[in-house]
Order: C-alpha cells, then sequence, then structure tokens
C-alpha cells in the first residue's frame, strides 16, 4: 500500500493573477528583509542565507531590518513571523511562499533552539532554500563555495506563489556533514527523531549493561553452546527472557520520562543466544550471502517477538509510547509470523553493499516489503554509504531504487552513518541521495542534469563521464560482490574498512583511461566558465587520485615489491595530497588508525626522509632463547639460509606457526650513506609480548611485559638507540628473539630504522599545570599525565581548552626545537588536542603555533615534531589544548620535552 504522499507544492491561481515584481533591478536593491523584532535564531540565519545567495547571484546586499525599521513604503521580503502567515495546519518544518503586489512571504514552522542544533525545526529557512532553487536556481553540489551553484543575474524578480510544502519524511540527517550543508543539501530536521529514556545510550540500548548487571545478572546476557553467558561490551542479549525486559521497562519508567521512547535496538554485534526459550522464538533460517550473514542464523522473528513484547509492557504505562529497534545484521530480516504495529519503530540497516547484483538488490527490497507488512514503521539506517574509498564508485540510479521503495512503503526518515566524504568521485551519489530526502518522487535522470549544470558548456561530457562510471559498476556488480565475499579480509565489505587492499581489483588501472576522455572534453568546452572549469577541475583531481590509489593498491598488494618501492609509493601519494582541494577525498577518513591505508598500507607514519623501512619478510627459527644464543643466532655472520621467510606485518599465529614459546627472526637492511652523521633509532612496530634486540651482533635493547608497569606494550612501537651501532653504505644485520606465553605473539607491525638530528643536549621536560575546571593530574603506567577532558557545558571556552608552560629560552628565533610527547585521546569526534609551540612576538603577541595536532582517537604512542621558531619571535611556550572536544572525551599527554636541534 502506498503511503500517503505529504510532499505537495500547489501554485494556486486566484482571480487576479498575482504580479511578481524587481527584488533587485540591475544591480541596485528594490527591497528589504524584514525579519520580527525579536528573531529567533532559525529567523535570523534564514536572513543572512537570503541575503548571501541574493548579493552573491547580483552583487547587491539587500538590507536586513526587524519590523520596527521597515520602511512602509519599500518593497519587503517577509521572513517567519514578520510575514504574519497562518502555518499551524502545518507540522514542523513545513512552510508557505506567498507572493503580492509589494510583498514576497517566506515563512515556516519554527522550533525556538538554535539553528545549529537539528532538533530545531528550521521551516522558515527551507522557505529560503526552496525560493532560491526555484527562482534563482540555486543547487548545493559539494559544501564549499565552488559547489555554491548560484546563477548571477543582476535583476532578481521576487516570482508569483501561493505555494504550501510538508516536509515529505518526519527527519533525515547525514552523520558527517556540517549542521549547515545538512540544512542547505537536505533540509535536515531531527525535531521528530526517536528519543529514549532509561537508557545510556541513543544508538545501541545495552552497551554498559555488562559492568551494571554483569555480575548480578548474567541471565540477561546471551548464553553460547556450552551453556555458558558472556557478558562483555559486545555480548548480545538473551532477548526472550522476562527478567531481562521487566528490567528494560524498570529503567524506562523509572527515568521520569515515559513521553520518550523505550530503546530496544541490540549491542553492536550478532544475536547470538542460544537458550532454549530463545531459539524457539526463531522462524525459518533463510539468510542473505556474504559472511557477515551466511555464517549466523537468521534470528529476525526472535528480535520481533522481542520487540513487540516491550511494547505491550510499556503501552500499559504509555499506550502512545513507541519503541525503538534495528534491523540489523542477522536479526535484519522482518518477520513473517509476528505482526507489530506503527509505534514499533525500526531502523533497517542493510550492509550488502552497491553495487549489487539485480539478486542481491532483490534481497534487500524483499525484506523492505516484508517490514512494511509486518505493521512496523521503518527508517532507512545504512551504513554502505561509508564505502567505495577513493574510488568512482558510483550506483545513485540503483540507491534511488531501494530509497523510494522504502519511502512508498511507510518510511518515516532517514539517519545515514557517514558518508565517505570523497566529493570528487562519489558526488552524483551524494547530490541524488541529498535531492530526494527533499523530493522523493524526483527521477534520477532530473537530479544528474541538475548536478551536471553546475559544469556548464561541459555539462554532457560530465554526465557521460558519470554514466561511464556508473555503467561500469553496474556492469561489473557480481565481480564487486565477489571480491568482496572473497578477497577481502572479513569477506564482507565490513563498511568499506578494508576496501584499500581491494581497490586494485575493482578499480585495475585499464578502466580509468576510457574516462579521461570525456573530462578532456568537459574541460576544453568549459574553458570559457571559470566557476564551471574550476568544478571540472575538481572532478578531474578526483580522477586522478583515485587512479593513483588503485596503483598505489597494487604496489602494495604484490609481495614481489620491496619496501622501498612501496616506501616511494606513498611518497608520491603524499605529494599529490598536497595539492588537491580538501573535499575531493576523504583523507581523514582513509588515514585514520586501523582501516583503510592504516590497515593495508603499514608504511604510513615514516617518510623517506628521515627513515628506512625494515624488510617485511624477515627470516624465522623456532627454537629456545638458551638454544639461540648457544648457537649465535644473533651474530651478524651467522648462516640463516634454511630459515623460514616469515611476515612482521602480522602474528606468528595468523601464519600458521602454532606451537612455540621463542621465536628467532633476523634480517638485513642497508642504511644509506646520506643519513650519516645522525641519532639511528631501530623501531620495531609491535612485539608481543617480550624480546631481545641485536644489530651486527651486539645488543641493541629488550622488552620484557610487565601488565603492571604498561599493559599495552605488546602494541606499541618500541624504539631504541643503535647509533653506535650501525654501519652506513652496507648491510645491517638485526636480530629479535621473541617471547610469547600467552594468545597470538611476533613481531606483527611494520618495523624501521628512523633518523634524528641530534639535539643540543638541553632537553626542557615540561610540567603542565591542570585547570580544575576541564584538567586534571594522573599516574599513567607510572608516570604523570596531564587529563584534558571535553566540557561543552563550559560554552566557549571549551573551544579552547589550555595548560600552558613558558620555556625559559632567550633569543628562540630562526632556532628549531624538537617537541615530543606521549599522548592517547579517546572519543574525540569532530574535536582535536593540540601539543603545540606558541611563538610569540616582543609585545606578546601571538605569531603562530606549531608542532602535533591530534584529530583522530590513538592509543598512547610518542609524537615528535621538529619545529623552526619564527624568526620575529621572542618567546616560545608549549601549550596543551583541547579544541572543540565533545562529552565523553579526553586526551592524556606524558614525558613531554623540549629540546633545542643543533
Amino acid at each position: 500500500m502506498r503511503k500517503k504522499i505529504l510532499l505537495f507544492l500547489l501554485l494556486c491561481c486566484s482571480v487576479t493573477q498575482l504580479l511578481a515584481w524587481e527584488l533587485v533591478k540591475d544591480g541596485l536593491a528594490q527591497a528589504d528583509i524584514v525579519i520580527p523584532q525579536n528573531p529567533r535564531s532559525v529567523e535570523k540565519y534564514a536572513a543572512e542565507e537570503l541575503a548571501y545567495i541574493i548579493e552573491k547571484a547580483s552583487g547587491c546586499r539587500l538590507a536586513i531590518v526587524d519590523s520596527r525599521q521597515a520602511n512602509k513604503d519599500r518593497k519587503k521580503i517577509l521572513l517567519g513571523r514578520a510575514a504574519k502567515l497562518e502555518l499551524a495546519d502545518l507540522p514542523l518544518c513545513g512552510f508557505r511562499i506567498l507572493s503580492s503586489a509589494d510583498s514576497l512571504a517566506l515563512a515556516g514552522r519554527d522550533g525556538a533552539g538554535e539553528v545549529e542544533k537539528l532538533r530545531t525545526a528550521a521551516g522558515t529557512l527551507f522557505a529560503v532554500y526552496e525560493w532560491a532553487e526555484r527562482e534563482l536556481g540555486v543547487r548545493w553540489l559539494w559544501p564549499d563555495e565552488l559547489g555554491e551553484l548560484i546563477p548571477t543575474k543582476e535583476t532578481i524578480e521576487s516570482g508569483s506563489y501561493d505555494l504550501s510544502w510538508e516536509p515529505p519524511l518526519q527527519f533525515a540527517y547525514v552523520r558527517r556533514y556540517d549542521w549547515r550543508w545538512n540544512r542547505r543539501m537536505l533540509r535536515a530536521d531531527t525535531s521528530k527523531y526517536i528519543r529514549f529514556a532509561g537508557c545510556p545510550s541513543q544508538g545501541h540500548a545495552f552497551i554498559n549493561w555488562y559492568k551494571v548487571y554483569g555480575p548480578q545478572h548474567p541471565e540477561y546476557f546471551e548464553m553460547d553452546s556450552q551453556g555458558r553467558r558472556l557478558n562483555d561490551r559486545y555480548a548480545s542479549m538473551c532477548v526472550s527472557n522476562p527478567a531481562f525486559h521487566q528490567q528494560i521497562i524498570d529503567n524506562w519508567r523509572d527515568s521520569g520520562y515515559t513521553k520518550l521512547a523505550v530503546n530496544a535496538k541490540e549491542n553492536d554485534a550478532y544475536g547470538r543466544c542460544q537458550c532454549d526459550q530463545c531459539k524457539a522464538w526463531d522462524g525459518g533460517d533463510w539468510r542473505w550471502p556474504s559472511m557477515l550473514y551466511a555464517s549466523q542464523r537468521n534470528v529476525g522473528e526472535r528480535y520481533a517477538k522481542f520487540y513487540k513484547r516491550l511494547w505491550e509492557m510499556a503501552a500499559e504505562i504509555n499506550p502512545e509510547v513507541q519503541v525503538g529497534a534495528y534491523a540489523y545484521m542477522n536479526y535484519v530480516y522482518a518477520p513473517r509470523n509476528t505482526k507489530l504495529n506503527k509505534n514499533i519503530v525500526v531502523g533497517f540497516v542493510d550492509d550488502l553493499p552497491f553495487p549489487r547484483t539485480e539478486k542481491y538488490q532483490q534481497l534487500v527490497e524483499d525484506e523492505i516489503k516484508a517490514w512494511g507488512d509486518s505493521g512496523a514503521s521503518l527508517y532507512m539506517r545504512p551504513n554502505f554509504m561509508l564505502s567505495s574509498y577513493a574510488m568512482p564508485e558510483l550506483f545513485y540510479h540503483q540507491y534511488a531504487q531501494q530509497f523510494k521503495l522504502a519511502y512508498n512503503n511507510g518510511m518515516l526518515g532517514l539517519d545515514i552513518d557517514g558518508p565517505n566524504l570523497s566529493w570528487a568521485t562519489l558526488g552524483p551519489n551524494l547530490y541524488v541521495m541529498n535531492r530526494l530526502v527533499v523530493d522523493p518522487q524526483r527521477p534520477v535522470s532530473e537530479l544528474l542534469q541538475e548536478y551536471c549544470s553546475g559544469f556548464g558548456a561541459g555539462a554532457e561530457a560530465m554526465r557521460r563521464y558519470f554514466d561511464y562510471w556508473e555503467k561500469y559498476c553496474m556492469d561489473n556488480a557480481e565481480h564487486f560482490n565477489q571480491v568482496h565475499e572473497t578477497k577481502s579480509e572479513r569477506k564482507w565489505f565490513i563498511f568499506g574498512n578494508f576496501y584499500t587492499g581491494i581497490a586494485h581489483l575493482l578499480f585495475p588501472d585499464k578502466v580509468f583511461e576510457p574516462a579521461l576522455k570525456f573530462l578532456e572534453e568537459a574541460e576544453l568546452k568549459a574553458k570559457g566558465e571559470p566557476d564551471a572549469a574550476q568544478r571540472v577541475a575538481f572532478i578531474r583531481q578526483g580522477y586522478e587520485h583515485a587512479r593513483l590509489c588503485a596503483q598505489s593498491s597494487a604496489i602494495f598488494a604484490n609481495q614481489n615489491n620491496d619496501n622501498l618501492v612501496r616506501q616511494r609509493t606513498l611518497q608520491v601519494v603524499k605529494d599529490f595530497r598536497e595539492q588537491i582541494p580538501a573535499l575531493a577525498a576523504d583523507l581523514k577518513r582513509f588515514t585514520r588508525g586501523g582501516v583503510l591505508e592504516a590497515h593495508a598500507w603499514k608504511l604510513l607514519d615514516m617518510s623517506l626522509e628521515n627513515s628506512t623501512a625494515l624488510p617485511e619478510t624477515w627470516k624465522l627459527k623456532i627454537a629456545g632463547s638458551t638454544e639461540g644464543r648457544e648457537l649465535g643466532y644473533f651474530q651478524a655472520d651467522f648462516n640463516d639460509t634454511d630459515w623460514k621467510p616469515i611476515s612482521t606485518w602480522s602474528f606468528l599465529e595468523d601464519q600458521d606457526v602454532l606451537e612455540y614459546n621463542f621465536a628467532w627472526y633476523r634480517t638485513k637492511v642497508e642504511l644509506p650513506e646520506t643519513q650519516a652523521g645522525q641519532k639511528v633509532i631501530l623501531r620495531l612496530g609491535a612485539v608481543d609480548e617480550s624480546g631481545w634486540f641485536w644489530v651486527n651482533g651486539k645488543e641493541a635493547g629488550s622488552l620484557v611485559y610487565d601488565s603492571k608497569v604498561n599493559p599495552n606494550s605488546w602494541k606499541e612501537p618500541q624504539e631504541y638507540d643503535v647509533t653506535e651501532l650501525v654501519k652506513f653504505g652496507q648491510d645491517n644485520q638485526i636480530t629479535a628473539l621473541v617471547e610469547n606465553k600467552s594468545g597470538k605473539g611476533g613481531l606483527w607491525r611494520p618495523s624501521f630504522i628512523r633518523y634524528e638530528r641530534i639535539g643540543s643536549g638541553n632537553v626542557m621536560a615540561v610540567d603542565f599545570p591542570a585547570p580544575r575546571a576541564y584538567a586534571s593530574k594522573e599516574i599513567e603506567n607510572g608516570e604523570m599525565a596531564l587529563k584534558i577532558i571535553g566540557r561543552p557545558d563550559l560554552g566557549k571556552e571549551n573551544s579552547w581548552l589550555k595548560s600552558i608552560v613558558a620555556l625559559p629560552v632567550e633569543e628562540p628565533g630562526g632556532k628549531t626545537f624538537r617537541l615530543k610527547g606521549d599522548i592517547v585521546a579517546e572519543n574525540l569526534g569532530k574535536g582535536e588536542f593540540w601539543l603545540v609551540l606558541r611563538h610569540v612576538s616582543a609585545a606578546g603577541k601571538t605569531l603562530t603555533y606549531s608542532g602535533i595536532i591530534i584529530k583522530e582517537d590513538c592509543d598512547w604512542n610518542q609524537f615528535q615534531s621538529d619545529l623552526k621558531i619564527r624568526r620575529e619571535a621572542k618567546s616560545i611556550a608549549v601549550f596543551a589544548v583541547g579544541v572543540n572536544m565533545p562529552e565523553g572525551s579526553n586526551a592524556r599527554v606524558k614525558n613531554v620535552t623540549v629540546e633545542e636541534m643543533r
């Protein structure tokens, strides 16, 4: 049954034809923008946006006045409540546009909160965007000034309007969009997004239950096949257990907010409980393909019963209550036997990636229809927009097909995790995704035509360019699915996290050349239009970057390439990225720890300028410590030709080495003479769990694992000064003896020789003070650390949470200092942590900051940076700064030193 269409745009013709009039004539203002006397945040921002758009189109900025200052004899654009329109029949975010002989009214249902918060309804702002799109042809292609398509017009008319609009979805937003572009590109609003009480999370509901209830109530948690109850951060729940149900309802009721929803969203884990009652609740066991789905039983019916039972219990307290749930992992499947109701709100999380074969697309569509038939309310909550890496993986028609089907089956809203913000390759996907939120029934061909209009005379060539890539992806959908399921590390797409390792298989170099002719044609045709030409150039930079990344993935995948070749490849990639626009590729996602390039390209944290990568493959011998020492395994001239080759980029157990306590490793590396005269550091990527090390037959250092001293030493880099042990211009032999007593072991992350400029020896230790509002001192592994926590409740102060130490350095200008420190950061989100030097002028003014900026969560790691001080600086200070850190975030820093370099 089709959903009642909420979107309607009615242009009503009255008996007297509505007359358009000129807002701007020949570049001169003919009207003012009028806002209420005490404007809301939405009304003020709507006025600024309207003034900005008109000024960019015409060169003329209209005055913004409140209703008291309005000139009665001047034409007006009336915003929000200044228009005095009747809006009570519209939902939140709905709006009206009404023109008359001397005014244009743009007014909508607004909230009273800040416009920056997506919970604040913004109907008046959306009315401004609708008018700008209709009257001026404004389009938002990507989130910077170049992506603002605002055609120039010296004369701008009001247009003739009597128009009403209601949002087609109850809520929609994209998690990684800035709030401005959420508003502009898809009219984002979460004022009616389901909200929960009685739980610590608005996402997965039970993430802390193992701490709170694990010891006293193990029966709340999943039972394994051996009858054991499991309870940890990723344990699933025993969803058939009545006591578990009652605990959820008790927590919700006791919160005092029973008008809010009950959260039934399972933890970020499969539904795995194997108790008899849970299994009795199960239905059929059909499964989707890929390891994600095929490896686990279908428990969709079980979870539907769980959601229904919670709703029945909560409805005895509040008959209108909602229960929030997920259709995810092995409970993505809709129930066929359990009937739900519209107050059970299900986030549909389908993780079959695009492009899909027809069979895979049909599987997803069948479940969407089945969820609609179940009676539940559905919203889309996909992860698939996180994928695609740097590649031009286009699938806008197939995405639109799913979106429209979900919409026509009663979809309430859209909550996009991610997406991958590579605008120069994935722009058409993102544009179609955004625009369908505004008008779900728009044909994709029209939306793509809108997008391509931004390329001016090159529009048609760009359309063929995007069509080429979409056709390539769709024609090879079966191959894409097969690669994800057989070649990817987890045997499924896993949100694109390991895409870098298979990019060359999906986009081999030969497929790039045919696309280039379309770009070249567009460049030629758009040559005389500066903005259009820049946009074509932007897309071409995405193309070149994608091709370079695919080539680099092929080089890293080829085991015949040594680390020098790989390291040089990385340098080419880094150099190229220095000159591409920030929005062209989502480099922040590509390089964050543990996934994508950081996982597949394991040499990212060192450069050719100051390091030599050790080989990935060393020689291995499983033998005891005493035996190896007596036989001289560590000697430079020991004959290891019969030893087994082994990768030092993964654990021994992952390479079928299972029975051992000690393992001996040997390798050789030539150090270039150009690096002579510097300090030489042996940096072993990770040693699990103890080790002893030799260079050219001489002891270089050791690591003895002690969980009380440092429980993380097994996964942290270990560094040893080997300056006196190495020889330049010739081979240097390195030996490692690793002891492992439990779990996996060995050398398991890339290792390097690192070179440092020699310091003056004047090392200044930094002891930060701890401002009590947001900082404290704590002991970390026996060492004092400064801890800074995010404090959004402090308002503007949270943008710069600082601790400062002035350095006793005279005339630092022009000198170089090495700043070092150990840092860990947790839950940073969009915040940052800085460990920097402040360059200070003679007048005490800040000239600049330079140093170490942490933008992603990281484990304890040592960071250092050699910093040249501005010549005009007369003093320097060390700053530890939390920048816009969110609630629940923290950064800790210890062992901070500053040393003047020779």
